[in-house]
């Protein structure tokens, strides 16, 4: 005789509070008409680095009433680090030209490794070369104050 155990497979319903949180209100949608993708990120995180070429095309291929852009998503003391350098490059507008490279020289030249100061210091100092040509001495002053943990 052959016994069979059949298991239900309860449906698991997420529960707001516990298995994620609402914003409220909900987050509005930005002034301009059209579809709006948002992107947060961390520069340290190998699963954003990892969809970074295959983001850029697609990004590309978008519509023309679509607009994409990027959130440092902060999620702790380090993250914050991160978030302060990609908004003083967004100020001074140079992130379209250094996100990537950044990018590819935190995870391929050993700045993934580092936290705290020596991160923050890194950073600064690989800045320091792309910008060196292009950006004035106040943007540049004001990419390494980003730099700076508080």
């Amino acid at each position: 005789m052959a016994l069979t155990i059949g298991v239900a497979h309860a449906q698991v319903v997420p529960i707001a509070g516990i298995d994620y949180q609402e914003f409220t209100p909900a987050a509005p949608p930005s002034a301009q008409a059209g579809i709006e993708v948002v992107e947060y990120f961390w520069y340290r995180c190998p699963h954003c680095y990892a969809l970074e070429p295959l983001l850029e095309p697609w990004v590309a291929r978008l519509p023309r009433d679509a607009r994409f852009r990027r959130v440092p998503a902060v999620l702790g003391k380090e993250w914050l680090v991160d978030a302060r350098i990609y908004y003083a490059l967004e100020e001074i507008g140079e992130v379209e030209r250094v996100h990537r490279p950044l990018l590819d020289a935190i995870h391929q030249n050993g700045g993934r490794r580092l936290d705290g100061d020596a991160y923050a210091r890194w950073v600064a100092d690989w800045l320091a070369a792309p910008m060196a040509s292009t950006a004035s001495v106040t943007r540049r002053r004001s990419i390494r104050r980003a730099c700076v943990t508080r």
